[in-house]
């Protein structure tokens, strides 16, 4: 009897919660398994070396160590066998072009992956691509064909969650203690979260921080 080879899935994501419900998932599927997990970017550079996966979903937006978009570029760079999927809570176009010109083969909503997930990962594995974005399709292939360094964002900041949902209550006008009370955080953290942006993203003001926000589409989901 001819045994096929199954699809070898590295899940990463700083969630537990989330790596368990992608790995119940695709246990459900009788050409795909779990090697393995990890909860940050430099530890699935280093579990792609010692695990051999196929695929690796990884997350795009993680709070310690590489975020998503420098650990695909690092997997990629090292490992161009390996195929990357990227999940991420936002349509996110502002990446998008580093993400195809270093190679990554998808882009994937969180809140889709439900239903196209698992779909996503054997399109990859055939050699095709997948990208969920509100761009034209003819737009993205031109972009995977021929990704200009001149039309990519080098300076794309990733933010964490966290870090998204203080920058929307600011851009709304809120203070810190308002944000505090909204997030059931303190203010002391709402303070850290404002600080960390403005180190990442080398600006001195929350008017700043909310123009970075807009120019980058962040804030168009709470709209």
């Amino acid at each position: 009897m001819v045994i096929e080879r199954r699809i070898r899935v590295l899940i990463v994501d700083d969630h537990s919660i989330v790596r368990r419900g992608i790995a119940f998932m695709l246990s459900t599927q009788p050409d795909m398994e779990v090697v393995g997990e990890a909860a940050d970017g430099r530890e699935a550079v280093q579990k792609v070396l010692a695990l051999k996966p196929h695929v690796v979903l990884m997350d795009l937006s993680m709070p310690q160590g590489l975020d998503g978009i420098a650990a695909a570029e690092e997997i990629k760079d090292q490992f161009p066998e390996v195929k990357v999927i990227v999940l991420t809570m936002y349509d996110e176009d502002v990446y998008l072009c580093r993400l195809l010109r270093n190679g990554v083969e998808g882009f994937l909503l969180k809140q889709t992956a439900g239903e196209n997930l698992i779909q996503a990962i054997r399109q990859v594995m055939n050699g095709d691509y997948w990208f969920e974005s509100e761009l034209p399709k003819e737009i993205v292939d031109e972009m995977k064909q021929r990704p200009e360094p001149e039309n990519c964002d080098e300076d794309a900041v990733i933010l964490t969650e966290r870090e998204r949902e203080v920058l929307v209550f600011l851009a709304r006008g809120y203070q810190n203690r308002e944000v505090a009370k909204e997030l059931n955080i303190s203010v002391k953290t709402v303070e850290n979260h404002k600080a960390n942006m403005m180190r990442k993203l080398g600006v001195s003001t929350v008017r700043e921080l909310i123009e970075y926000g807009r120019r980058n589409r962040l804030l168009d989901l709470y709209r």
